[in-house]
Order: C-alpha cells, then sequence, then structure tokens
C-alpha cells in the first residue's frame, strides 16, 4: 500500500521495478531514476549551498555514489529520500570542507533591468539571498523543503529523518530567524 505523505517523493509511477533492474546493473533504468529526481535534487541542493557550481557538483557526486550503493538499496522504501541523504550528507561535507558559508552568496541571473521596475524585485532576491546564507545549512534545508519544495511536514521528516515535531519547532525557530534577517529589507519598503 502506498504512503500518501510520500507521493510526491514517489513520482516515478513504477519506481520499485526500476530501482530493481538498476541495481541489477542495468544503467539504463538507472538513467531513468536520474532524469527523474536529478532535477528535484540539484533544486534542494541549491537551496543548501546557493551556488549553482556546487550544487551541480554535489548532485553528480550523489548520484555517483548513489549508482555505487543502489545494490544494497532495501527495495519497497521511496527512492527520493534515501537519494536526498546522500545529497545532503555531500552538502553538508562541502560547506565543512570548503568553507562555502563565507563566500560571496551566488545570485540569479537578472530579469529585466531597474527601468523595467524590477528593482525592488530584485533587490527583495539578493537580500532574501544573503539573508538564507546566513542561515545554518540545517535551517536551509528546512526552509527549502517547506517553501521552496512544498512538502509536508511528514514529508520532511521522512527525508531528514527526525519527528515531525522536530520539523515543526525547526521551521518555526528558522522562520523567526529569517524574519529577524530581513528586518533592513522590511525597514526599508
Amino acid at each position: 500500500m502506498a504512503n500518501p505523505e510520500m507521493d510526491r517523493a514517489n513520482e516515478l509511477p513504477n519506481e520499485q521495478e526500476v530501482v530493481r533492474r538498476a541495481a541489477a546493473g542495468d544503467k539504463d533504468a538507472f538513467g531513468v531514476l536520474y532524469r527523474a529526481y536529478a532535477p528535484r535534487i540539484y533544486a534542494v541542493v541549491y537551496g543548501l549551498l546557493m551556488n549553482r557550481d556546487e550544487a551541480l557538483d554535489v548532485t553528480q557526486v550523489a548520484f555517483l555514489r548513489a549508482w555505487r550503493a543502489l545494490p544494497r538499496f532495501q527495495l519497497g522504501r521511496p527512492v527520493f529520500p534515501w537519494l536526498y541523504a546522500i545529497a545532503r550528507n555531500r552538502s553538508f561535507s562541502r560547506m565543512a570542507s570548503n568553507k562555502a558559508s563565507s563566500q560571496a552568496v551566488e545570485l540569479q541571473e537578472r530579469h529585466g533591468s531597474a527601468s523595467d521596475g524590477h528593482d525592488r524585485m530584485v533587490e527583495l532576491r539578493h537580500d532574501l539571498g544573503s539573508a538564507m546564507a546566513k542561515l545554518s545549512l540545517e535551517q536551509r534545508e528546512i526552509i527549502v523543503f517547506r517553501h521552496f519544495q512544498s512538502l509536508s511536514y511528514k514529508e520532511i521528516a521522512l527525508v531528514i529523518g527526525c519527528p515531525v515535531g522536530t520539523v515543526m519547532s525547526r521551521l518555526h525557530n528558522t522562520r523567526k530567524a529569517l524574519r529577524v534577517l530581513m528586518m533592513d529589507w522590511e525597514d526599508d519598503t
């Protein structure tokens, strides 16, 4: 029976069959898993590392490690939380090894110019990026999952491996921290 809390994380209709084939060494089957989950893994890792090149590299390394570990994957479990755990560990290692949190925040390309009336939105995006960079990796993770990936509390708990109450508490505390960091922007509006 499918777990309704993880329907979004188990997006591949025949996921278990694809995993079984990939674990047996079928590269095409692994390609199906990669195409199904890499964009989502990349989006979450980017939200953590806030650097496109680093996020791409971590995503690639995570999938390489997943390929090697796939024969040990426990069939019957959803694959996204497992893939994310690998990517999360790589992200944490990357942050610890190169102190990426102290590097400048990579900003998204500007769409439109100030004369187009987008200057305030560009400024907000910059301030939000700067505020997010000041959060811990764990805090960014919770915000990315809830607000950028739209995961439920139960889905987040399953993916990061903690109780729902812990997710709720971390999210509450992280929102408060982010609110404080964004106060400068609010004062300027």
